[in-house]
């Protein structure tokens, strides 16, 4: 077989929704995929239910494959074994929580060929527990823009559900940092992107994210997050600024630098507020504000920030953390009554 497209998922603890993930893979519309699954030792039994899905789809056995790790190494190295076990002319990044449309593969694949792309996004499906919303993602068929887009948080920088030929990973040795499990595709994507020649857009939702696994790593703010977090943004902006139009991505950087700060307050406890609040100081809003979105609260946040006022910022933001649990806990109740 040569595939087209080889789709890409690892594994790790997601039992709860393998099966629509694998059912939604074996059951595209396009015949040429190449399926490869990576077995990160994962402690639940997800890999488990993935060989009995997979038994049900006969037709695709000679197009699977499930790779399997000696030991534990985190979703970055994931990603860097399967991208080097692709033999597809393009991959498709999808999480093993996550689903996608029926024809998915095979609509990314039509408008990259007939535009000669080298990266195709499309809108997406936001899945919470008891709503679905669909996200319009914010493009511009100007690269530039769109990088900053990305860079600046505009439009997602996750690779998942984009369309991304394989050849912009090896000849420009775009890998992930091992061990930097979170916004592992912030500094990935916007590299990709940057020698891409052509990125376009599929303007229609293909790709199911799903928020409500308490298990992934970014339902949880610890040292170890925030650790991870800034380097990823340290590996992008070395990546920029070593460039010759390095100064057209700046802005853009520098509100990703701002949103984070203000983001990880919000989930961050008290001695992690004082860290955070120390980082970037150079970065002020003005200049920037056309790339960032702020809230009210984010607006008051950063506010109390200029002014270095910790005590307030942890009575706000631990204020909004019980107002949000309130409000799940009361959920549950009616729900359980009704």
């Amino acid at each position: 077989m040569n595939p087209k497209v080889s789709i890409l998922v690892p594994v790790y603890n997601t039992a709860p929704f393998i099966e629509k993930c694998a059912r939604s893979l074996l059951e595209q519309t396009f015949e040429p995929i190449e399926y490869l699954f990576l077995d990160d030792c994962s402690p639940d039994n997800a890999i488990e239910m993935l060989q009995i899905i997979i038994d049900q789809y006969p037709e695709r056995a000679h197009q699977t494959t499930i790779i399997r790790n000696d030991r534990n190494r985190g979703l970055a190295a994931a990603r860097n074994t399967l991208i080097d076990h692709a033999t597809g002319k393009y991959v498709l990044h999808v999480d093993s929580d996550d689903y996608i449309e029926q024809d998915c593969v095979e609509t990314l694949l039509k408008k990259a060929e007939e535009e000669n792309a080298d990266i195709v996004v499309s809108d997406i499906f936001r899945e919470k527990k008891h709503a679905t919303t669909i996200q319009k993602i914010r493009f511009s068929p100007d690269k530039t823009e769109y990088i900053n887009l990305v860079l600046s948080s505009l439009s997602p920088s996750y690779n998942c559900g984009k369309l991304i030929k394989t050849h912009l990973y090896h000849e420009y040795h775009i890998r992930w940092e091992e061990g930097l499990n979170v916004l592992e595709d912030y500094h990935t994507l916007p590299r990709l992107a940057y020698f891409a020649n052509k990125i376009v857009k599929v303007e229609k939702p293909l790709y199911h994210y799903i928020q409500y696994n308490e298990n992934a790593y970014t339902k949880h703010c610890n040292e170890q997050f925030l650790t991870n977090v800034f380097a990823a943004i340290k590996i992008v902006e070395s990546f920029f600024l070593s460039q010759e139009d390095a100064i057209q991505y700046e802005k853009a950087i520098s509100a990703f630098k701002l949103m984070t700060k203000i983001n990880n307050l919000k989930n961050a406890d008290r001695k992690l507020q004082q860290k955070i609040l120390n980082l970037y100081p150079e970065i002020q809003l003005n200049g920037i504000q056309d790339m960032v979105k702020f809230s009210f609260i984010d607006k008051l946040l950063y506010q109390l920030m200029q002014k270095k006022r910790l005590t307030l910022i942890f009575i706000i933001t631990f204020g909004l953390n019980s107002a949000k649990k309130i409000k799940s806990t009361t959920f549950q109740l009616l729900k359980g009554n009704a």
